[in-house]
């Protein structure tokens, strides 16, 4: 299990009792992204047997869907593409295609409008779109695609001061490629090293690394911040400072 997916595997027996507390279990990583799918103002859950392709479609008519529904969207896509009746294997290999073509779409746009205009805000949001097509896929492609995002940054950073956001992202593809030492490099010559976004990255950094005395040192910096912290991270802390 990589990174700070570790943190979250004691929650996996978690079980919200209302749509709201599902549909936040689902985004601050307390329950599986398999277990459900927000629909309109209901969660239903998707890893029942068989999978209502009908609600699938449904959820894929919406052209808007953030990186954590289409991660749970492809993860049961994949499954049905391997199911025996032909019809819903290529129902899911078309949604897939479909998620695909979205980003596609979107990264050409991206493309064309940072050519026209060479304005860097859009080779911002290019490596962002790179960065959340590796987070769908697995593999050889989630590299792919995770070196294409340090790509746009690389050259962001050749022209210009990045921004802190930027800087984030370059070190989460970083982490993800397992360069470590490139990581640590980074991070010890970034300004913003005592925010709390950056400790938190510091923190997965020492924990990939298997420095688990610096991952109980950097959680314990984030005390101070702790009125900041979202759920997840204080689940973190809560994990390696509790008692």
């Amino acid at each position: 299990m990589e990174g700070l997916d570790y943190f979250r595997s004691f929650h996996e027996r978690y079980q919200p009792k209302t749509a709201m507390s599902a549909l936040r279990a689902l985004r601050e990583g307390l329950v599986e992204q398999e277990a459900y799918i927000h629909l309109g103002v209901s969660i239903k859950p998707a890893d029942d047997e068989p999978v209502d392709l009908d609600e699938i479609d449904r959820i894929l008519s919406r052209d808007d869907l953030d990186l954590e529904t289409n991660i749970l969207v492809v993860k049961i896509l994949q499954k049905l593409v391997k199911d025996r009746d032909p019809e819903t294997a290529l129902f899911a290999a078309e949604s897939i295609n479909l998620i695909e073509n979205r980003y596609n779409r979107r990264i050409e746009e991206l493309k064309s409008s940072f050519k026209k205009t060479g304005d860097l805000s859009f080779l911002s949001r290019l490596a962002n779109q790179f960065y959340e097509l590796s987070r769908i896929y697995s593999g050889s492609i989630s590299n792919f695609y995770l070196k294409e995002a340090y790509s746009c940054l690389a050259r962001i950073s050749r022209i210009k001061k990045i921004t802190r956001e930027d800087k984030a992202l370059v070190l989460r593809v970083l982490l993800e490629l397992k360069q470590y030492d490139q990581a640590a490099s980074i991070l010890e010559k970034t300004a913003e090293r005592a925010e709390h976004i950056f400790i938190m990255l510091e923190a997965e950094l020492e924990f990939r690394r298997r420095n688990f005395y610096q991952v109980i040192h950097q959680c314990a910096r984030l005390f101070e911040f702790e009125e900041a912290l979202d759920e997840e991270a204080k689940n973190i802390l809560d994990y390696w400072l509790g008692d």
